[in-house]
């Protein structure tokens, strides 16, 4: 998978950013950082960091698995907003007695 560095730096405590600036995680002279990781839900971490703040409630998940298995990401990756947005979305669930 394949993004800009203005992507992967938008969180600037994120291990993406932190990869970026450190060079023992560029596997290459082309700047390709390679993370031992689930690409399952890449798609989804990528567009939180495109969109900020700013994600549209309507692509966060709605299933527990989901929203757990990204959360686990999320927090694996250092994205503390995005662990925040799932985590409300989680309680949401258990408010509604859908966990």
């Amino acid at each position: 998978m394949e993004t800009s560095r203005i992507t992967l730096s938008k969180d600037p405590e994120s291990l993406f950013a932190k990869a970026i600036e450190s060079s023992e995680h560029c596997c290459s002279t082309n700047n390709v950082i390679f993370i031992d990781r689930d690409p399952t839900h890449m798609r989804f971490i990528l567009n939180y960091l495109r969109y900020n703040d700013s994600m549209p409630e309507a692509i966060i998940p709605i299933d527990r698995r989901n929203l757990t298995e990204i959360l686990h990401e999320a927090e694996y990756y250092n994205l503390k907003g995005l662990s925040s947005i799932l985590w409300k979305r989680l309680n949401l669930l258990l408010e509604w007695g859908e966990v």
